[in-house]
């Protein structure tokens, strides 16, 4: 994970260490989120990654636990539900006024309509009827017209109670034609009507104008709508910009169409004329980040290295090309010049006149080593001491033993005390076998071997 060097809205630096609003918390158009990182933007080709974690806030959570579009549904249905019956009785009133008043044939067909149109009120008891009870009533009205002479609502000199249905009649068309049936809509299944949702543009600079990196696309991470990934690749004429007097290495994304506003319809009813009336509110729902995250991949380009070297049988060569040298191959390893490798043991002091055992803790191997001579430095050169070698030729743990074959005998004499640091010999001859810095080694006769 890279290193984000910071973060504003707008002009407004954030805090990414809680939930912030990466557009501000009432964003309109051409509102802008700013992300700066010098490591990731420093390297143009570098391929991209950008992980955000949104959350829901109060206000959305409220959204969607209680729709605001909902709320008059109930209500709405029933309205409209009486306001259509009371269309189809009053038309089924009418025919009957003219039944009555004309008798004979001539209302045949407007009685076999009133009669479907009464069936379906039967079963009429919500919106899915409408369609059946739309057909009879429109049928019924119809045949009212067919019969001689013209069927008006405003006539009322037939008789008092065709002038009382008539009226009844306009009354309910226009109860019905003055229900606009928004609330209502939700109950059949039409869609509440919404905003244009939000599209944002992701951009670079380059040293002149912002150029678009990503976007539009419908993409609910890309527009800051869910959790998810954005990806891209930092574009080779990225530039630095300037944001609260500062130069800065980034991108930004800016709403470029659409909104974070939900609509909400206010209901409310005139008591005077008791008309329904909807009031729009716009209400702002910007995006909110727990976390933001980036990442990317990056290939630096092709080049020379400053210098070339190996190191094999401790010595070093060069093979970094010059202009006078260009490059060749070369093998970077070679086997050693030396066919008999050789183990050097060194001590920091005079080994004993003794028998000397070394311990080898070795990874042990199923099968002895190849032969092994087993040489001590003496007198000049290397002669070979009388050994015992149990290790299997260094194959496994084991003692190597061997007694030095050229340490000369060290001298020794008797002395006839010795405390702390002073030493006193046996005679002035005694003494003189030691000189001036010499390290001597007080030992009872016993352990001297005497």
């Amino acid at each position: 994970m890279a290193k984000i060097d910071a973060a504003y809205a707008g002009s407004t630096l954030l805090d990414l260490t809680k939930t912030f609003y990466p557009l501000g918390k009432s964003p309109g158009i051409d509102a802008v989120f700013y992300l700066v990182s010098q490591e990731v933007f420093s390297k143009p080709g570098a391929n991209v990654t950008l992980c955000i974690d949104r959350v829901t806030t109060p206000e959305e959570e409220g959204d969607s636990k209680a729709p605001p579009y909902a709320a008059e549904v109930t209500k709405a249905e029933q309205d409209l539900v009486a306001a259509i019956a009371q269309v189809a009785n009053a038309a089924l009133d009418l025919t009957q006024t003219w039944v009555d008043f004309l008798g004979g044939t001539e209302t045949t067909a407007a009685q076999t309509a009133a009669a479907n149109l009464q069936g379906a009120l039967t079963s009429f008891h919500d919106l899915s009827g409408v369609p059946q009870v739309s057909t009879t009533f429109n049928a019924l009205i119809a045949a009212l017209y067919g019969i001689s002479g013209t069927v008006n609502p405003n006539v009322t000199a037939v008789s008092s109670d065709t002038g009382n249905d008539a009226s009844a009649l306009t009354s309910a068309f226009q109860s019905l034609t003055s229900l606009t049936a928004i609330s209502a809509a939700g109950v059949v299944g039409v869609n509440p009507p919404v905003l244009s949702p939000p599209q944002l543009l992701w951009e670079y600079y380059n040293g002149s104008d912002w150029q678009t990196l990503a976007g539009p696309t419908s993409d609910a991470a890309a527009n800051l709508m869910a959790s998810g990934e954005i990806s891209f690749t930092v574009p080779q004429d990225i530039s630095t910009f300037m944001i609260n007097g500062a130069a800065s290495l980034g991108i930004r994304a800016r709403l470029a169409s659409g909104s974070y506003n939900v609509l909400m319809l206010v209901s409310w009813t005139d008591p005077t004329t008791g008309n329904v009336n909807y009031i729009p509110v716009i209400q702002p729902r910007p995006p909110a980040l727990a976390d933001i995250a980036i990442g990317y991949v990056w290939r630096s380009a092709w080049s020379a290295p400053q210098q070339s070297l190996s190191w094999n049988d401790f010595v070093v060569e060069s093979h970094t090309p010059t202009p006078s040298t260009p490059v060749a191959n070369y093998m970077p390893y070679h086997p050693v010049a030396d066919t008999l490798p050789a183990l050097y043991l060194g001590f920091n002091a005079p080994l004993p006149n003794d028998y000397i055992s070394i311990f080898f803790d070795i990874v042990e191997s199923d099968t002895d080593g190849p032969p092994l001579v087993w040489e001590a430095w003496s007198a000049g050169t290397w002669q070979t001491p009388t050994a015992s070698d149990d290790t299997g030729a260094l194959a496994r743990s084991g003692i190597v033993a061997f007694l030095d074959p050229g340490v000369p005998a060290r001298p020794s004499v008797n002395v006839a005390s010795a405390s702390g640091w002073s030493v006193t010999a046996t005679g002035a001859l005694a003494a003189a076998v030691f000189s001036v810095g010499d390290t001597i080694v007080i030992q009872p006769a016993q352990a001297a071997g005497w």
